[in-house]
């Protein structure tokens, strides 16, 4: 039965995409926030700080692009898309 219902969480999941995609992108925000905080913390200015943090997150886009990728979402939104 746990099939079933992360199969219909991720069939609900194609009519959300949008609440998704801002979700993911506060996440991403908290957590690029508290890397800079940690790396100011460890007494880098804020340029590096910032710099660091950019470079080990990348952007917004590629997480969501990356998040979308690996999940069965996908599939399913891509079967929806070809039924349409």
């Amino acid at each position: 039965m746990p099939t079933m219902r992360a199969f219909l969480v991720r069939l609900a999941g194609l009519f959300r995409r949008g609440r998704r995609e801002h979700e993911l992108a506060e996440e991403f925000e908290s957590h690029f926030e508290m890397h800079i905080a940690d790396n100011l913390s460890r007494g880098m200015s804020e340029s590096e700080a910032l710099r660091e943090a950019r470079l080990k997150f990348g952007s917004v886009d590629s997480a969501k692009e990356s998040m979308w990728e690996g999940s069965t979402v996908t599939v399913l939104e891509t079967m929806w898309q070809d039924l349409r």
